[in-house]
């Protein structure tokens, strides 16, 4: 596993979340709307550093898109 990759995608990951947060501390009048908005893609990041894990940024190429970033197979919940 590539740890420069993964904190690569987590920290875009991460960036997405705290922007997420920032947002929702500055108007939490529209914190209903804003995670309809964005939450969707702090766990698509999430999902595609997981799925891309062990196979760092080649994944892009051999991955199909929604499998990149859908609900990892292997994680239950």
């Amino acid at each position: 596993m590539d740890a420069e990759w993964m904190l690569v995608t987590l920290g875009d990951a991460a960036a997405a979340l705290e922007e997420l947060i920032e947002d929702i501390e500055a108007e939490p009048e529209a914190a209903e709307e804003l995670l309809e908005e964005r939450m969707a893609t702090v766990y698509a990041k999430l999902n595609y550093a997981w799925n891309t894990r062990r196979s760092g940024p080649s994944a892009i190429e051999t991955m199909d898109h929604d499998a990149l970033v859908g609900w990892p197979r292997d994680l239950t919940i």
